[in-house]
């Protein structure tokens, strides 16, 4: 994990196998180890996306210790496949990352590559979201959209995703995870010539942020990289320093690729502010809600003449309260507790006035 200059790369040995090739932790937490997020950049695994639409049904093997709700999911194993199928349909990706952290055997199913159709699916009932990209994986892919933590330290919530670099990564850690051109070296403790020969070929493909030159630390330079993702790429340049490849066709390779990716920023960025926008405006709607259904129950309850008082005068003593800006629905239970408090706020006005 990258979480400072001087942090080192840890390696875990990790069995990639039909059946395990999107596996995104080697346990069943609900968060993500990171190193092994990114296992398919350090293994530079080029066929990351799915492609068979036939579906395999793994044989149950592992013990589920049942804790209370824990191993209830086991049955779903022991349903007929179509009716599995039939239930996965009505799923979105988070519903099915989700899944795939409670229990080995439902992780091993959703993980395997020839049941890419089960995700396609998913991604199908998520409006407008764009296409998979052919740099990730599905899961890989959902996590990066829906997994709201941040992929460094993990806290949550964090809802800034840098598309290009295919990272969440919260303003905390933002300093520490991102490198400048010249700090890369530092990352691998190789040579400068070394790391940045790949930079020489392909400097203007490489997937970067812009930042402010004078805050962070950054030596002052505008641009600062994800290493996993100059990693991966000098990884590729092997077969230019091979004679495997030539540079002009391989620079044209990254070229595409980092188009690509760039398109596919902007259509991931587009989608995330229209969501937002609309999220605010329901979030803004059930807020209205929420008030106009406080008034009328305090006007009610004979309070009707000091709410009309304090909304002549423009007060803003009730409609701010943080028992009526909530935007959450106004439930019998929710009003029998705030009811006292507010009728006790406006009985305060009342003879503040008096």
């Amino acid at each position: 994990m990258y979480n400072s200059r001087n942090s080192s790369r840890t390696s875990s040995k990790i069995r990639i196998g039909d059946t395990e090739a999107f596996v995104l932790s080697s346990d069943d937490s609900e968060v993500e180890n990171f190193e092994t997020k990114y296992i398919s950049n350090y293994l530079n695994t080029n066929d990351k996306g799915p492609s068979s639409g036939n579906v395999a049904h793994p044989q149950s093997s592992s013990r589920i210790v049942k804790r209370g709700n824990r191993g209830k999911l086991e049955g779903m194993l022991k349903l007929p496949l179509d009716l599995e199928l039939e239930i996965y349909s009505y799923l979105e990706p988070l519903d099915l990352l989700r899944l795939s952290r409670t229990s080995k055997d439902l992780r091993v199913f959703l993980m395997s590559r020839s049941n890419a159709i089960v995700w396609r699916a998913a991604r199908s009932n998520v409006p407008d979201l764009p296409p998979l990209p052919s740099d990730l994986s599905e899961p890989e892919y959902a996590n990066l959209v829906f997994a709201s933590y941040c992929h460094m330290c993990m806290r949550r919530p964090c809802e800034t995703v840098i598309w290009q670099c295919r990272v969440r990564c919260c303003n905390r850690c933002f300093d520490s995870t991102f490198y400048s051109r010249s700090n890369l070296h530092s990352v691998w403790k190789r040579s400068y010539a070394s790391t940045f020969i790949v930079f020489k070929a392909a400097a203007e493909y490489i997937p970067c942020v812009k930042v402010a030159p004078w805050k962070g630390p950054w030596n002052g330079e505008d641009k600062v990289f994800f290493p996993p993702n100059v990693r991966t790429l000098r990884h590729k340049y092997r077969l230019v320093r091979k004679g495997e490849m030539g540079q002009e066709e391989w620079v044209a390779q990254q070229k595409q690729l980092y188009e690509e990716i760039m398109e596919h920023t902007a259509a991931c960025s587009d989608w995330q502010k229209a969501n937002n926008d609309k999220r605010a405006e329901e979030l803004q709607i059930t807020r209205s809600k929420r008030k106009s259904l406080i008034y009328n129950k305090l006007q009610a309850l004979g309070w009707g003449d000091e709410i009309d008082r304090l909304d002549a005068e423009g007060s803003t003593l009730l409609s701010t309260h943080k028992f009526v800006r909530q935007a959450k629905d106004l439930t019998d239970k929710a009003w029998t507790g705030i009811q006292p408090q507010l009728v006790k706020l406006l009985e305060e006005s009342q003879q503040r006035r008096l």
